[in-house]
């Protein structure tokens, strides 16, 4: 058949099928076809190009307004999750800080224990030393 012509040749905006030259099915029923575009972010525009540039203008207004709102909410949104994960390595350093205070303590008390062991036997040494080269008068 013919190529598609919209809206044209007194069709009222019927092509003609490409199969064949009725918009008939086999069974005699008539068959449409209709097709939806939606362009993501605009609502269509049913006052059509001959609006009122005002009402357009508050289209505009309310489009703009509805982007800001999205992205403040998307910011806070944002802001939140910084906010939990600052928390979250707050508590975790708080954390951290008191398992190495701990330890750090552990190891003095050590370290002081070590030293003062290490101070007594130094001092036991010396006196069985003392003792074993000491001579003593026999009467």
């Amino acid at each position: 058949g013919e190529g598609p012509v919209p809206g044209g040749g007194g069709g009222g905006g019927r092509w003609p099928n490409e199969f064949g030259d009725e918009p008939t099915g086999p069974d005699g029923v008539e068959r449409r076809m209709g097709v939806s575009l939606r362009v993501a972010g605009r609502a269509p525009d049913d006052a059509g190009p001959a609006a009122d540039p005002r009402e357009r203008a508050r289209a505009e207004d309310r489009e703009a307004l509805e982007s800001a709102v999205v992205s403040a909410r998307h910011l806070l949104s944002s802001l939140s999750t910084m906010q939990d994960h600052q928390a979250y390595m707050r508590r975790r350093e708080a954390d951290h800080r008191d398992l190495c205070e701990g330890t750090n303590e552990r190891v003095w008390r050590w370290t002081l224990a070590e030293t003062a062991v290490v101070v007594a036997l130094s001092v036991a040494q010396i006196g069985y030393l003392r003792g074993f080269f000491e001579q003593t008068t026999r009467l």
